[in-house]
């Protein structure tokens, strides 16, 4: 008769595996028994998950200020960003039309392409550490 076999596992019943033991590396060489949680004596090992869960409160607390200070902030940067690269076009255009040269326009020209380079770069850098603080995959769409 031929077993029949399946995918399907049926539950309540589980499959333990054999701890696998580490092959000696010399033939003289004993294998020491692995204990799976090395805990060094006077400590407590639940130290470490109150430490975890405090630094997960802050992180959240941290990341929910962050996130409320977005859109004030992400407003004033998109403004100075805007207007820098609306400036920027009106001092390009004034240039190339101007029949004497300015020697302001290109200090000008270059000094609000900055502006519009860093406000736009504080706006992307402000979102991506938002989205490292966050406790949950998120996306922006703003």
């Amino acid at each position: 008769m031929e077993m029949e076999r399946s995918n399907v596992v049926p539950f309540g019943k589980t499959h333990k595996r054999p701890a696998a033991t580490p092959e000696p590396t010399q033939p003289h060489q004993e294998v020491k028994e692995q204990n799976p949680v090395d805990v060094k004596p006077g400590r407590n090992p639940r130290n470490n998950n109150v430490l975890r869960g405090i630094g997960s409160a802050l992180r959240h607390m941290l990341f929910l200020v962050l996130l409320w200070l977005r859109v004030p902030l992400r407003w004033v940067f998109g403004l100075a960003g805007g207007l820098a690269t609306f400036g920027l076009l009106v001092v390009l255009v004034y240039w190339g039309f101007s029949i004497e040269g300015h020697p302001v326009l290109p200090k000008a020209a270059a000094g609000l392409a900055v502006v519009s380079f860093v406000s736009m770069t504080v706006m992307w850098l402000y979102d991506t550490l938002l989205m490292r603080l966050s406790t949950e995959p998120i996306f922006f769409t703003q």
